[in-house]
């Protein structure tokens, strides 16, 4: 039988790094949770808050070597549209701009290839 360890045992402690990211300052947390006898980990309320949980929502967890990094579907869509955005132009939508380009290649497919069909047509007529 497990033994329940003492409450202060139970309960998580953070540390608060400051990192500076380009032109913004943050912070960055470390916590240090126990695992609990199923293998589960209750993230401390701060970290729920600043990541927009509530019970049952989903997070995604990304392991890599030794590390996991911990977000959600939203966070990361929020932070490819801010990627996306650092390269939009003003005015032009990405959109417009792509179905565009594939009509012109559509355009260019259809030229090269009724030329080919024309020919297979004459020599059928001989």
């Amino acid at each position: 039988m497990f033994d329940r360890p003492a409450l202060k045992d139970q309960r998580s402690r953070s540390c608060t790094y400051m990192a500076n990211n380009q032109d913004q300052e943050r912070a960055m947390k470390l916590y240090e949770l126990p695992m609990q006898e199923n293998g589960r980990v209750v993230l401390p309320s701060d970290l729920r808050k600043s990541l927009g949980l509530s019970k049952g929502d989903k997070v995604l967890i990304e392991a890599e070597g030794d590390e996991i990094k911990l977000t959600t579907a939203r966070l990361r869509r929020k932070r490819a549209q801010a990627i996306a955005k650092k390269y939009a132009r003003p005015g032009v939508s990405v959109v417009d701009e792509f179905l565009s380009e594939k009509r012109a290649e559509a355009e260019r497919e259809i030229a090269r290839i009724e030329p080919e069909a024309d020919a297979d047509k004459m020599g059928d007529r001989s």
